[in-house]
């Protein structure tokens, strides 16, 4: 005789079966009323975009505060314009120079501005890309605010 008989295995599932149907009961009377609608909780920004960048190293009299950088590949650095006359342009530096260009060479650094090559003006974005061979820089050097003049062969 096994340790169950029949009469306590009919009777357990007769429990069993009542007990899920008062369980499905109950979760069908809640079912029916659903949980009134919460307000959803304000989500801060994972990053907040400030609303005007500094301005690096300005310096006074400038004219404008550029927004964009332009990029000389022969140079390997980003910069930015700066209107210094009629049709004239400074060339601020926006980051470090590529390693072994003449501007690295020479010590140029972020915030330096070349106001002329060969003793002439920069008309646009594409002046500091046209120096070739022996060129003399003349810029503003940002840690003095003193103008300066360096020379460099770039090939």
């Amino acid at each position: 005789m096994g340790l169950l008989s029949s009469s306590s295995v009919r009777l357990s599932l007769t429990a069993l079966a009542l007990w899920i149907g008062a369980s499905l009961s109950t979760t069908a009377s809640h079912a029916q009323t659903p949980p009134a609608p919460s307000a959803p909780a304000p989500v801060a920004p994972a990053f907040q975009v400030p609303a005007q960048a500094p301005a690096p190293y300005l310096n006074p009299g400038t004219a404008q505060v550029p927004n964009t950088y332009n990029y000389s590949a022969k140079f390997g650095v980003q910069f930015s314009l700066i209107p210094r006359g009629p049709g004239s342009y400074g060339v601020r530096l926006a980051t470090h120079p590529a390693t072994y260009t003449a501007l690295a060479l020479i010590g140029f650094e972020p915030g330096d501005e070349i106001v002329y090559l060969n003793n002439q003006p920069i008309y646009g974005p594409y002046g500091l890309d046209q120096a070739h061979g022996y060129t003399n820089f003349t810029f503003i050097n940002v840690r003095t605010g003193q103008y300066q003049q360096a020379a460099a062969y770039v090939p």
